[in-house]
């Protein structure tokens, strides 16, 4: 009967077909970069959630950056907590200038990599969300840990 009632207590906040909106600030651990963000998800199934990404790291140190991310997330429901690791793919554009230092020229480079991590989210009501995720992004000349907080609407 606990096992039961343990089970039901499992129940999926999320539906097949729900859309979520939201935003997020970011932390780049490679060069400390702080940035924000936009978000669209799409959930496929009941456990199985798309997501697309576009961020923007500010310029620290002469390095800015910005990513664009297709990720997908396996949900594990909790009443009203949502866990789930994320794996997914990134183009990642970073820019450097050093205005400070003459002689040097600045530039830009981009490159195609991967993401693998996790998240968690706290359902505030129906549609409204708080959550948290951690992920490394490896891509070639810059891997990174990426930790960000952020909102979502469900549309």
């Amino acid at each position: 009967m606990i096992i039961f009632a343990a089970l039901i207590s499992l129940g999926a906040s999320a539906q097949k077909g729900e859309q979520n909106v939201g935003a997020h600030v970011l932390f780049g651990t490679d060069m400390s970069n702080f940035g924000i963000g936009a978000k669209y998800q799409y959930n496929v199934t009941n456990a199985i959630r798309l997501e697309g990404v576009a961020d923007y790291y500010l310029k620290t140190d002469g390095f800015s950056m910005f990513d664009v991310n297709i990720n997908g997330h396996y949900l594990f429901h909790f009443n009203k907590f949502t866990v789930y690791p994320l794996i997914g793919i990134n183009y990642t554009h970073w820019n450097w200038n050093f205005d400070d230092e003459p002689g040097i020229e600045g530039g830009g480079d981009g490159s195609i990599g991967f993401n693998i991590g996790g998240g968690a989210q706290y359902n505030l009501t129906d549609r409204l969300r708080i959550g948290a995720e951690i992920k490394y992004q490896t891509i070639s000349g810059l891997n990174t840990a990426i930790i960000g907080v952020g909102v979502t609407y469900s549309l």
